[in-house]
């Protein structure tokens, strides 16, 4: 092609999750001639997007299941004509751009998986079983337990299964300082182990888990406080668990932040209580920093902690498994700093450049075209 292929991005929400900020890093770091359409109003990345230089529409809600939101999309792809339509989120709001580029005929459609499909409604797996998915010419996730599902479980082609895993700048992240903790924690904690999260107050972040944790840990060692990053519609009831469990006073909830590095350099140890997960962006950002995590065995969490090398997985909602890893951590600095630095050396690997260059290369298979261009960051 002697110019270069037009892109439209079809997201679920512009809000500021993990799969949004990939998608962020991706129009940063590999420039594409694109735009982004957003099924839902507002979000936080929006703004970021367009400061790039990238157009960004966003669609109003009206609900499930909404005939008009699919006709917009329809539309949309109709007068943009785009060369590639990268459905970046799947999940049933995926299913609009599923049929819109099934009902216009368009060829190259592109469907990212970010979180683990074994979460979606029996009613949507059938549908991509049987007739969702088969115009479609790649799926890519960004977890390899995803891509293994797809295939054993849901019929998926091997040939069209690709695999992109998240990426980070790297840069950002450094080692937990003593400024950070200064910063963010209360003055009375800043001799204490402090164990954190990043992550919206929603039910797939599984706050309460995170709580009872806490609560579990306290009641075997006064040398720990929590903090929690991260807001959303699960904040009252989280909170008046807190409360209710008598662990208001330990955890210190910061609401939605924009200085997550700094965040995760006032922790001792990251904690990530999750129900569904692909590749956490939160738990490589931990890693980056430095820090030992406990996560919940979902996606590829395992995979990222190398067979407890570099921290620990316990299965999900299991309070006692969970607190039992962090309280090993607690009491042990000697191996918090072993497990932090060796995680901080493994996710080196995880180069958002890197992230962007693939994608670049699988967009250019796609087209049967020389490779896209890399764009270069200023």
């Amino acid at each position: 092609m002697t110019q270069p292929p037009r892109i439209l991005y079809i997201v679920n929400t512009l809000d500021q999750g993990g799969a949004e900020h990939q998608l962020y890093y991706l129009l940063k770091y590999l420039r594409p001639d694109g735009e982004v359409l957003s099924l839902a109003p507002g979000g936080y990345w929006g703004p970021p997007m367009r400061e790039l230089g990238y157009q960004v529409t966003e669609l109003p809600r009206a609900g499930s299941f909404d005939v008009h939101r699919l006709r917009a999309v329809i539309n949309h792809i109709r007068q943009q004509r785009p060369d590639i339509v990268h459905i970046f989120m799947d999940g049933v709001p995926g299913a609009y751009g599923r049929m819109a580029t099934l009902l216009t005929g368009h060829r190259h459609t592109l469907i990212g998986v970010r979180n683990h499909p074994a979460r979606d409604p029996r009613w949507y797996t059938l549908a991509k079983r049987y007739f969702l998915s088969a115009h479609i010419p790649y799926v890519v996730s960004n977890a390899l337990s995803s891509q293994r599902y797809m295939i054993e479980q849901e019929g998926l082609p091997a040939a069209k299964a690709r695999y992109i895993p998240n990426g980070l700048e790297l840069d950002h992240f450094a080692p937990s300082s003593a400024p950070a903790r200064k910063d963010i924690l209360p003055t009375e904690w800043r001799d204490k182990v402090i164990i954190g999260t990043v992550g919206a107050l929603a039910a797939r972040k599984s706050p309460e888990v995170f709580v009872r944790v806490a609560r579990r840990l306290l009641d075997q060692t006064d040398d720990v406080r929590f903090v929690h990053a991260g807001d959303g519609n699960l904040r009252e009831s989280t909170h008046a668990l807190a409360q209710a469990l008598g662990v208001a006073d330990r955890i210190c909830f910061l609401g939605s932040r924009s200085d997550v590095p700094a965040v995760l350099q006032a922790l001792d140890i990251f904690l990530m209580t999750s129900s569904n997960e692909g590749t956490p962006n939160a738990a490589m950002e931990a890693m980056a920093t430095g820090l030992p995590c406990v996560l919940t065995d979902i996606g590829d969490c395992r995979d990222l902690m190398g067979e407890g090398e570099l921290g620990y997985v316990a299965p999900v909602s299991d309070v006692e498994a969970l607190a039992n890893h962090a309280l090993r951590l607690v009491q042990d600095a000697n191996l918090r700093q072993r497990m932090g630095e060796a995680a901080h050396a493994a996710v080196q690997a995880y180069d958002v450049q890197k992230m962007a260059d693939q994608y670049g290369d699988l967009y250019a298979e796609m087209l049967g075209a020389a490779a896209i261009s890399k764009g270069t960051v200023n």
